[in-house]
């Protein structure tokens, strides 16, 4: 029984392990999820599904400069086609969204935040992810979760600071659901 109870044990963490591996970027590192192919051009990372071509995520972390959050989200926004920001989205809870159909030729939701929203990021930074509408929430969620910045802090890595780890990315990902089955 106790063969089998281990040899369980190491089947499910293998099976855990096989679903997203930790990849180090320019500027970051991130989880890449099973079956998915990144690459990196200026420090930015675009990951694809192999298996649909529909399934796509963009990753960008930058210096806000002094810059408001809403400012940045409304440059992208014009930069990328966007259709304005959303109304619910409110800068208090650091992050902003909009959609735009120019990116890649498919629908995109873009989402900006900053480290109020997603942990990973260090303070002073912004980080935008675009990903195709179709994107299930949970690799969305995933991948914000295991985002984590190269100037990020250490002390981001202490136990306590990761009790409301990914808090903001639950508030961001609830906004998305709720955006994705409204609009569509």
């Amino acid at each position: 029984m106790k063969r089998f109870v281990m040899l369980f044990s190491v089947v499910v963490v293998l099976a855990f392990a096989a679903l997203a591996f930790a990849q180090q970027f320019s500027n970051f590192s991130v989880d890449v999820p099973k079956d998915w192919t990144p690459s990196e051009e200026d420090g930015v990372v675009y990951m694809q599904s192999d298996i649909d071509e529909t399934f796509w995520v963009l990753i960008d972390i930058g210096d806000k400069d002094g810059t408001s959050l809403e400012d940045i989200a409304n440059y992208y926004n014009e930069q990328w086609g966007g259709d304005g920001l959303l109304d619910s989205i409110y800068e208090d809870e650091g992050f902003y969204m909009f959609e735009t159909n120019d990116l890649f030729e498919t629908p995109a939701t873009v989402y900006i935040g900053d480290k109020a929203s997603v942990s990973g990021l260090g303070d002073g930074e912004y980080g935008v992810l675009a990903a195709g509408v179709n994107v299930p929430t949970n690799i969305i969620e995933d991948i914000l979760d295991s985002l984590k910045s190269n100037n990020a802090s250490s002390s981001d890595d202490d136990d306590d600071s990761n009790c409301n780890a990914g808090a903001g990315s639950v508030l961001v990902l609830a906004s998305l659901l709720a955006f994705r089955k409204k609009g569509r």
